[in-house]
C-alpha cells in the first residue's frame, strides 16, 4: 500500500486503471475512523479501559461517538471532562498501549465500502485517506483492512502534519497528485472533515453512515451527503 510519509516526500507508487478523461474529479480523499472503518467500539474500549485504570466514569459508545474525530488529545480531554483534565496525560498513557494492542479487535469495514474503492481504482480515480490518528496506526489499520495497491495515499498526523481540521495533510495529497483542489472530492463524516475540506477549498461529501449521521452534517450546512458509499461513483461525471 502505497504511503505518503508526514515527514518526507517519498513517490507514490501503485498500479491504477486507465482514468476516464470525461470525469470531473481526478481524486478522492477519504477520512478513516466513522467513514470507511467502523471504529466506535475499539476506540470506546480503550477510553474506557483508560478511565476505568484512572478509577473515573466511563462512556458509553453513543457518548463516545460525539466526542471522536479531533484526534486522541481532544477525545480524551472530552472524556475526562472539566474536573479532571490533570489526568489529561496519564489517560493517553494508559489507553494508547491498549488501543494499538487491540485496535480491530471489533472494528469493521462499512458495507459498501470494498466495492466503490474497487471501482474508483478501475476508473482511475487516485485514492487517499487523510486521517487524525497518527501515522503508523493509520498505516497499520489501513494495511489489515485494505489490498495493497488500492490507496494511492495514507496521510496520519505526524511531525509537518496537524490534525485536521489543518488542511496541510489534504494539501499534500493534492501536491503529490498534482492536481487542483477542484479536482478532488474530501469524503467525511463529521464538522471536523467539513472544515478541512472548507480550509483546503476541496469540495466536502458527507457520509451520513459515519459517526455523526445525516442530521448534524445537514445542521452544518453540508449541500451533498450519500447515504450509501456506491453513491459516491455517481458524484464523479
Amino acid at each position: 500500500m502505497a504511503v505518503l510519509e508526514p515527514w518526507g516526500g517519498e513517490e507514490l507508487c501503485g498500479s491504477y486503471g486507465q482514468r476516464d478523461v470525461n470525469l470531473r474529479y481526478r481524486a478522492i480523499l477519504f477520512d478513516l475512523d466513522g467513514t470507511l472503518v467502523d471504529t466506535l467500539d475499539d476506540l470506546t474500549a480503550a477510553m474506557n479501559y483508560g478511565l476505568r485504570r484512572l478509577g473515573l466514569p466511563e462512556h458509553p459508545a453513543e457518548v463516545c461517538r460525539r466526542m471522536i474525530g479531533n484526534g486522541v488529545d481532544i477525545f480524551a480531554s472530552r472524556a475526562l471532562g472539566p474536573d479532571h483534565q490533570d489526568l489529561h496525560g496519564r489517560l493517553i498513557e494508559v489507553m494508547m498501549p491498549y488501543y494499538e494492542a487491540h485496535c480491530m479487535d471489533r472494528s469493521r469495514v462499512y458495507e459498501g465500502v470494498q466495492e466503490a474503492l474497487a471501482e474508483l481504482h478501475r476508473r482511475g480515480i487516485r485514492v487517499a485517506v487523510v486521517t487524525n490518528k497518527d501515522q503508523p496506526q493509520a498505516e497499520k489499520v489501513m494495511g489489515h483492512y485494505f489490498a495493497d495497491g488500492l490507496f494511492d495515499a495514507i496521510v496520519g498526523v505526524g511531525p509537518q502534519v496537524p490534525v485536521k481540521p489543518d488542511p496541510t495533510g489534504t494539501r499534500r495529497v493534492l501536491d503529490t497528485f498534482g492536481i487542483g483542489s477542484d479536482q478532488a472530492l474530501f469524503i467525511g463524516d463529521s464538522e471536523i472533515d467539513y472544515e478541512t475540506a472548507e480550509n483546503a477549498g476541496v469540495r466536502f461529501v458527507g457520509a451520513a453512515w459515519g459517526f455523526r449521521g445525516r442530521p448534524a452534517l445537514a445542521r452544518l450546512g453540508v449541500e451533498t451527503i450519500v447515504e450509501r458509499p456506491g453513491e459516491i461513483l455517481n458524484l464523479l461525471s
